[in-house]
């Protein structure tokens, strides 16, 4: 049994004919035999003859189409959610939690369609590329968003009701593949572009925070302005929050998990070179940042000085966390 008579997708002279209980991945558009998931696109008001009635009579009908994900399209997702939680404040300047899940999953799939796959977990290996800091991911949907949110099969729904590609991204035609190709190259220029000589950069003036507010430091390559309050970082209780500044690899901490001790920590495992896993809590009880301290305490030479760093990567090591 089939639900539609399939039409050639552009691009390709093979489309598949959906069986009843099949649906299409509502991303890359394969069958999916036995669906799990379940995609539903609202594609809005269709008039429809009233059963008995005139031609005339016809009423509102909301049409729905229903996609499912196929198992690899599902693992994407997943990834994608897991974007959302690393990096909230990327997440929330793309609006509501399920939007900025959505646009996730679709950077990540211009990755698959061009067959370098984006991964979230480190250095770039071959043809993987990886997803390691805000900035990065602020990146990828700056260069990569626009192709990326016209890929979904379910993007044209109504058209594409009972019917399937052939293959992954069958329905991709070469014009949108030129133009996510050349969006995931400029991301992969621009995430490791590094200026020639980098310059030091006095904190700016109007800082009332004379040094990173985590850190301490007094010089950056570049700059994050924000208010912060100095109570969650260590400090006492203060009337009023104090224009601050946080340097790049701060800045990438606070992104991660907002102003506090979570973030400070974060900031103090970086700085040292060792990779996050798991809790922090031992550290955190322990720490006080910058901004916590009188202000007009002068700046840091070098990041959380007087932190012991090679204790910091003789832990990690033990523990077999890679530094």
């Amino acid at each position: 049994m089939t639900t539609a008579t399939a039409q050639p997708l552009p691009h390709v002279g093979i489309t598949l004919n959906l069986t009843r209980d099949a649906k299409a991945c509502a991303m890359c558009g394969v069958a999916v035999e036995h669906p799990v998931d379940r995609v539903d696109v609202n594609v809005g008001v269709r008039w429809h003859r009233l059963p008995g009635g005139n031609a005339s009579d016809r009423a509102p009908r909301s049409l729905v189409v229903t996609f499912s994900r196929c198992e690899a399209c599902a693992v994407r997702r997943q990834h994608a959610e897991a974007l959302v939680e690393l990096y909230p404040r990327v997440a929330a300047a793309q609006g509501a939690r399920d939007v900025a899940a959505l646009r996730f999953e679709a950077v990540l799939a211009v990755g698959d369609l061009l067959r370098a796959p984006i991964s979230l977990d480190g250095a770039v290996s071959g043809n993987v590329s990886a997803v390691a800091s805000a900035r990065e991911l602020a990146l990828l949907l700056e260069r990569v968003l626009a192709p990326a949110l016209a890929l979904p099969f379910s993007r044209d729904a109504e058209a594409r009701q009972g019917i399937a590609g052939a293959s992954p991204w069958a329905h991709v035609g070469p014009e949108l593949r030129t133009a996510a190709r050349d969006g995931l190259a400029a991301w992969l220029r621009a995430r490791i572009a590094k200026p020639s000589s980098p310059v030091a950069l006095p904190v700016p003036e109007g800082a009332e925070v004379l040094g990173c507010a985590l850190c301490g430091v007094g010089t950056a390559t570049a700059w994050r302005r924000f208010n912060v309050n100095p109570r969650p970082l260590g400090g006492s209780t203060r009337a009023r929050a104090l224009a601050a500044v946080a340097c790049p690899v701060c800045a990438d901490a606070i992104d991660r998990y907002g102003v506090g001790r979570t973030a400070l920590a974060a900031a103090l495992l970086a700085h040292a070179g060792v990779r996050r896993l798991g809790g922090v809590d031992d550290l955190e009880a322990d720490l006080l940042a910058f901004a916590a301290l009188p202000i007009g305490t002068p700046p840091n030479a070098t990041p959380f000085e007087g932190a012991d760093f090679d204790a910091l990567r003789r832990d990690a090591a033990r523990l077999g966390v890679t530094a």
